[in-house]
C-alpha cells in the first residue's frame, strides 16, 4: 500500500481549483489575531481531509480548550481524518500546551511539528528529506515512532573550496540538466569540478520523490502532505 499524499491547499486554491486532487489538506487555519480561537476555519471540506494549523499568527493567549474543541467540532461536522499542528515557532510554552490538549481531546489521528512533539503520544510532522541526506539518517532519530512526512522536491547545492563548504538552495526544476543518480538518497546531481573549487547540484524530482515515499514505509511513515502549488497532477 502506498502512503497517502495529501496535497496541502490555500483557501484560494480550494475555492478556484477546478478539479481537486485527491486527497486534501487544508492549509487556511491559523490563530486569530483578534481573539480566542481560530482563523480560516473550512466550511465544507471533501470527507477524509486533513485539517493543518499553523502558528504564522503566534500563540498569544489562547485557550487551549477552546482550540481543541474547536478542532473536534470541525472533524465531527466534516469528517476529518486528521489534525497537523505545524507549530515552527520554538520554545513557546502555550504552543506546547495546545498541542497537549488536541492530542488528549481530538477523537482523531494528530500530528504536531518535531518541534513540540517530543514527549506526546502522537505522529511526529517532519520536515522534507534533505536531498543530499539519506533517508534513513532523517528518520532515524524518531525510531518507534509514527511519522508524518513533509515531501517536497528538495533541492541544495553544494559548493566546495579551500576555505570550506557553503549551502544554498535550488530552485525546481534545476536550468540544467542533472544526469547522475544516487540511489540512495532518491536524489539526481552533477558536480562542476575545477582546479581549486568543486560545486554539486542535487535535487529530487517528482519520480524520486515518489521512490522515496515507497522506502519511508519501513520508517513508519504513515502519510505525507506536500504544498499542491509545487506536486499538484
Amino acid at each position: 500500500m502506498e502512503i497517502p499524499l495529501y496535497l496541502a491547499m490555500t483557501a484560494a486554491e480550494f475555492t478556484f481549483c477546478p478539479s481537486l486532487p485527491e486527497r486534501i489538506a487544508w492549509m487556511a487555519c491559523h490563530f486569530s489575531p483578534y481573539g480566542t480561537g481560530l482563523s480560516g476555519i473550512p466550511d465544507a471540506l471533501p470527507p477524509e481531509s486533513i485539517v493543518i494549523v499553523n502558528d504564522r499568527i503566534p500563540v498569544c493567549g489562547h485557550d487551549p480548550s477552546v482550540i481543541s474543541s474547536q478542532l473536534q467540532t470541525i472533524l465531527e461536522s466534516q469528517q476529518v481524518c486528521g489534525i497537523l499542528l505545524d507549530f515552527q515557532r520554538p520554545d513557546c510554552p502555550q504552543a506546547a500546551e495546545i498541542a497537549a490538549a488536541v492530542t488528549k481531546n481530538c477523537s482523531c489521528p494528530v500530528a504536531v511539528s518535531e518541534l513540540y512533539a517530543v514527549d506526546l503520544p502522537c505522529a511526529v510532522f517532519l520536515s522534507p528529506v534533505p536531498a543530499n541526506k539519506r533517508p534513513t539518517e532523517h528518520f532515524e532519530p524518531w525510531s518507534g515512532r509514527e511519522i508524518w512526512l513533509e515531501a517536497a522536491l528538495e533541492g541544495v547545492c553544494i559548493h566546495l573550496d579551500f576555505h570550506g563548504s557553503a549551502f544554498s538552495p535550488m530552485d525546481y526544476p534545476c536550468a540544467d540538466p542533472l544526469s547522475l543518480f544516487d540511489p540512495h538518497l532518491h536524489s539526481h546531481y552533477r558536480m562542476d569540478i575545477s582546479e581549486d573549487s568543486a560545486d554539486f547540484y542535487i535535487q529530487r524530482t517528482k519520480d524520486d520523490l515518489t521512490a522515496l515515499l515507497q522506502d519511508a514505509k519501513a520508517y513508519n511513515v504513515t502519510k505525507a502532505i506536500g504544498l499542491y502549488q509545487e506536486l499538484r497532477p
